[in-house]
């Protein structure tokens, strides 16, 4: 009769990469804030009734002002456009504070230093070497040869 083995259970894979510890709400969040927060200053500081030399009393959503008094103000004749403008710049700013932030808090790898064997390389158009610097790490420096 044949004899059977045991499988052995699967190995638990060794990874670096660390489970999520925060969660992704900035994505989806951060665009509906940065609209809401262009309309709110398009609606209630671009377009104060003060602002205007012939406001329009009415209100609403989107209110008819006339005459603004000064060019700052006069963005408000641009339209519904305008927040949405501000709302993308808005976006840009967010993500690009929220992207610095990812990578400053990121940890640097260490890289492992090359062999001395791997001191001299051909390459096209120059043949590059290997010169030790001060600080005990190595950097390619292109040497021009004839």
């Amino acid at each position: 009769m044949a004899e059977t083995r045991p499988t052995a259970a699967p190995a638990k894979a060794n990874t670096s990469v660390q489970p999520k510890k925060s969660s992704n709400a900035i994505s989806y969040l951060a665009p509906i804030i940065c609209i809401i927060a262009g309309y709110v200053i398009w609606r209630f500081i671009l377009g104060n009734s003060d602002n205007f030399t012939k406001p329009d009393m009415s209100g609403g959503f989107w209110p008819s002002h006339k005459g603004p008094k000064s060019g700052f103000y006069r963005m408000y004749e641009g339209g519904i456009i305008v927040p949405l403008l501000m709302g993308l710049f808005l976006m840009v700013v967010t993500f690009s504070i929220e992207r610095y932030l990812t990578i400053s808090k990121a940890t640097p790898v260490p890289v492992p230093l090359q062999s001395s064997s791997a001191r001299c390389s051909t390459t096209w158009p120059t043949r590059m070497w290997t010169q030790p610097w001060p600080n005990a790490t190595s950097r390619k420096v292109p040497l021009v040869m004839s």
